[in-house]
């Protein structure tokens, strides 16, 4: 055992000989990564295009007006698309239904962290909008 322990030292005492144990010198790491730098030619492609985030946007506006018109407004009423239903319609008299907002009852908190997400989501659009040059 000690005399492998032997030859593995001078094994690495002669590979150490041959090859040196020069330290790189102090800017070579900024020669490497320049070297990187000039190959890197990325040009930035957005993971969603403009029609994409229309297309998200077009829905969730869909989904809020389709939940203002589907959801009754409390448990003994009609929903707004029922009230629709059941107006008259003649020659002279023209009746509209009742329009009330549902309510939802979810808590503070969570009104409140809505409130901040929306609040918080206008300037991201409206960055979004500019950068994408969306119309």
């Amino acid at each position: 055992m000690k005399n492998q322990l032997e030859h593995e030292d001078l094994l690495m005492r002669k590979l150490f000989s041959e090859v040196g144990s020069e330290s790189p010198a102090n800017d070579f790491h900024l020669k490497i990564l320049s070297k990187i730098e000039a190959n890197k030619r990325i040009a930035y492609q957005p993971i969603l295009s403009p029609l994409v985030i229309k297309a998200i946007l077009a829905g969730i506006l869909t989904i809020a007006v389709l939940t203002l018109i589907l959801i009754p407004e409390n448990e003994n009423s009609l929903s707004l698309f029922d009230q629709i239903g059941n107006s008259t319609l003649t020659k002279l008299d023209f009746q509209l239904p009742k329009i009330k907002l549902p309510v939802i009852h979810l808590g503070p908190i969570f009104n409140l962290a809505l409130l901040a997400f929306s609040l918080l989501m206008i300037p991201w659009i409206i960055y979004q909008s500019k950068r994408l040059k969306v119309s």
